[in-house]
């Protein structure tokens, strides 16, 4: 009986070393697949902070862009109402001149050209000025996603450095990173 119960005895302890040496393995395991994913979620913060520099570059030249083609489109606006008065200007001139009435047909013509040429160069300045607001809104948008991405991938690089060892792939927060 004595001996069997040493034998016993025996056979828990080899039975718990096993299991410390189990134990001892899957905190090894643990440690290192959270320092995999520690490094992964680096990795990621990393391109995220990148493609958030470029996009605010890309931001900044979009928005000084904008604002010179905004500075044209009002120099532009200025051109046209300048030939309106000078168009004025020439018929207020031309009757003072003319009493007869009889127009100057060709400089009607000529002046008119040049101010429907204006309206024109001006409705375009301003389409363009609306596509490059169109094109900073969308950088704008892209922006604020890479952020939001970059806080998402450093909350979770916080969350996996507080908990290394309990951290397991199955949890509902953490996606695995391959």
């Amino acid at each position: 009986m004595v001996e069997e119960g040493r034998q016993r005895i025996q056979q828990v302890q080899i039975i718990c070393e096993h299991l410390r040496i189990q134990v001892q393995r899957a905190e090894e395991e643990a440690q290192a697949n959270a320092r995999k994913e520690v490094e992964d979620m680096k990795a990621k913060e990393r391109q995220w902070e990148g493609r958030c520099e470029k996009l605010c570059q890309q931001f900044a030249r979009v928005r000084e862009d904008a604002a010179s083609e905004a500075k044209a489109a009002e120099q532009e606006r200025i051109r046209v109402q300048a030939l309106q008065l000078e168009c004025d200007r020439l018929r207020s001139a031309r009757a003072t001149s003319n009493p007869t009435g009889a127009p100057d047909q060709k400089l009607i013509q000529d002046l008119t050209a040049k101010l429907e040429a204006a309206r024109e160069d001006a409705a375009n300045y301003r389409r363009m000025v609306i596509e490059e607001q169109g094109r900073n809104s969308e950088l704008q948008q892209q922006l604020v996603d890479a952020s939001r991405a970059k806080r998402e991938a450093t909350a979770a690089l916080r969350e996996v450095r507080r908990s290394p060892t309990r951290t397991r792939v199955s949890d509902p927060g953490i996606t695995p990173l391959r």
